[in-house]
């Protein structure tokens, strides 16, 4: 009797385990795809910003081609 009762809870542990092991990995590969949408937007965000403030130098006649100071030069 002792046999059955490890076969039976060796079967059921395993089913556990593997449903257990699936679940994780479902919510692992959800968490990932919901941050990557943030990150990108996020990085997307900068980049249109970063776009902006181009045109507004360029505008305003303070782009310079150099890292220098616009009122030097």
């Amino acid at each position: 009797m002792s046999g059955v009762r490890v076969a039976i809870f060796s079967k059921y542990f395993a089913a556990g385990v593997t449903v257990g092991a699936l679940l994780c990995s479902r919510h692992c590969s959800w968490m990932l795809a919901t941050h990557h949408a943030d990150i990108q937007q996020h990085y997307g965000n900068i980049m249109r910003y970063a776009e902006q403030v181009t045109s507004l130098e360029e505008m305003l006649g303070i782009h310079e081609k150099t890292t220098g100071d616009a009122r030097n030069g």
